[in-house]
């Protein structure tokens, strides 16, 4: 599972750390209550925050954060005490400083770059639901359309089952919209991000 940790020590302290409570409820919930993402969504992310911070002070360069691990970062920065005296000194053993701004991480070079340090560090690949962003809803309700005016056409011209069979793309684009994102309590998928990342 470790890989090839370069400071297995440090993984160590990053993964048995514990984030504070917010008002009574722990860290995951308050995430969940701040994103709307599902428990095991924010679960899953808040792991892939552990592994970015770790890539931050293990690896040099500037690492860049998928956006959903951005989120996650963004509301542990608003923990003001947690994370500059806890966090960063206790697990970190340093200060991590965001750097915003910069392009989206699927048109960042430092992106992929990051994606190559965490699969040498952790021998896998980051899992891509909450790395990789999905393709553009733009382009896939594209093809939904395209789809659909393929079924109309066909349908006028008197071939029903031809445009019948146009509709099952159609379904099976929405279906895959939905599983490749985490999801928002209310159906919505989030994603997303401010660009930015770490760096010395």
């Amino acid at each position: 599972m470790n890989g090839n940790l370069s400071d297995p020590d440090l993984w160590s302290r990053i993964a048995a750390y514990e984030f504070p409570s917010v008002d009574g409820m722990l860290f995951g919930d308050y995430v969940r209550l701040k994103t709307g993402y599902n428990a095991r969504d924010v679960n899953a992310m808040i792991f892939e925050y552990r592994r970015f911070t770790y890539l931050c002070i293990a690896c040099p360069g500037e690492t860049r954060p998928s956006t959903y691990v951005d989120e996650i970062w963004h509301i542990h920065l608003t923990l003001t005490a947690d994370y500059w005296n806890r966090f960063c000194p206790e697990a970190l053993g340093r200060k991590l400083h965001h750097n915003p701004g910069g392009p989206p991480p699927n048109e960042s070079p430092r992106f992929e770059a990051t994606l190559e340090q965490y699969e040498q560090e952790f021998g896998k690949s980051a899992p891509d639901r909450y790395w990789r962003p999905a393709p553009s809803r733009f382009i896939l309700r594209g093809l939904q359309i395209g789809f659909l005016i393929f079924a109309t056409v066909v349908s006028s011209v008197g071939w029903p089952k031809t445009a019948l069979l146009a509709l099952v793309p159609i379904v099976l684009i929405q279906i895959w919209i939905h599983r490749q994102r985490p999801q928002k309590a209310g159906g919505d998928s989030g994603g997303v991000g401010c660009g930015g990342g770490c760096g010395d």
